[in-house]
């Protein structure tokens, strides 16, 4: 006959076994036991590739939360495929100052309302694996997409990479560096173009010129004074004198409108430099004065016409030839 089971020992083992069950799903799941979560849905433009299930929510460099979930679903009605990603949000991840809490269900739409918005970044350069990032942007649009999961929705805008990215590739690069490198070149061709050169060297020498004739006038200003042809031929002189001037600076400083520069300042000296011309011959014909002096005179006037002319003559030769100055003189023009 069989010997008959002691109660106390089957409630004592089924126990223990109750306890063991216990002790186990409070060492593996105790995330899961202790801690309530709220899920939302987030629905990224373009590839999420880094982006794992488990990955980390972060909000300011705080987790408030983890990737549960990344499903591929394709919506027949738009033709497309989207990819949802279904993320928890730890309820105790906020301290509230009040009893209400931070991180509720009823509480997300109110948070997106208020710019909540969802944004992959870079957890390592190295391993190119995402995590999602959680912050406050009321300037950006909530742009919400279709979705089928019934959970409350967080919008999200483009990574930073990818948003730089993006507006690089809308910026015309080729045709700017091509525009700066034509520039450039055209600057170098311009430069060191013989008419560049020899304008230049004459006008440096007029200027040279020009000052010992000064200095030669504030020696003369009392004989000059009284007539007033005098003061004229002066003050026009001067003016032509500051217009070599500029346009030397104009050449040395500013390359890129010297094409305007010489049409401008042919006709402006050649203007000034007709007036001083005339005016030197009514001073000859009125007063008695050294003619060296006379004659020094003269020598800067023709200088200065000379210089005008040939101003006169490299714009003319641009305005009938603009590939000039990025080509230089053909050939028929050198020889």
């Amino acid at each position: 006959m069989s010997k008959k089971a002691n109660p106390a020992a089957v409630g004592a083992f089924t126990l223990g076994a109750i306890l063991v069950l216990v002790g186990i799903l409070l060492v593996f799941g105790a995330g899961k036991l202790t801690k309530q979560t709220v899920d939302c849905v987030v629905y990224f433009d373009g590839s999420i590739e880094g982006l794992d299930v488990g990955a980390p929510v972060i909000y300011r460099g705080v987790k408030v939360g983890a990737v549960k979930q990344i499903k591929l679903i394709y919506d027949g009605q738009d033709d497309e495929f989207r990819i949802p990603v279904v993320i928890e949000m730890f309820k105790n991840s906020a301290v509230p100052v009040n009893s209400e809490p931070i991180v509720h269900a009823d509480r997300i739409d109110e948070l997106v309302a208020k710019g909540a918005r969802a944004q992959l970044t870079a957890q390592s350069l190295l391993t190119g694996k995402l995590n999602i990032s959680l912050d406050f942007y009321p300037d950006k649009p909530a742009r919400l997409a279709p979705d089928t999961t019934g959970l409350p929705q967080i919008p999200s805008i483009p990574m930073t990479l990818k948003a730089m990215s993006e507006k690089l590739d809308s910026l015309p690069l080729e045709e700017i560096v091509y525009d700066i490198r034509s520039t450039m070149q055209g600057i170098t061709k311009l430069v060191n173009a013989p008419e560049t050169h020899d304008v230049i060297t004459q006008l440096n020498a007029t200027l040279v010129s020009a000052d010992r004739l000064v200095n030669s006038i504030q020696s003369n200003l009392d004989q000059l004074s009284d007539d007033p042809e005098a003061g004229s031929l002066l003050t026009n002189l001067n003016v032509a004198v500051y217009q070599a001037g500029q346009f030397l600076e104009s050449i040395q400083d500013d390359f890129a409108p010297m094409m305007q520069g010489f049409s401008d300042l042919a006709v402006s000296a050649k203007q000034s430099l007709d007036t001083a011309t005339e005016a030197l011959a009514s001073v000859e014909k009125s007063i008695d004065v050294d003619s060296s002096f006379v004659y020094e005179i003269s020598q800067l006037l023709d200088a200065l016409k000379d210089a005008a002319r040939s101003i006169a003559e490299v714009a003319s030769a641009l305005e009938r030839n603009p590939e000039a100055m990025l080509q230089g003189k053909n050939q028929k023009e050198r020889y």
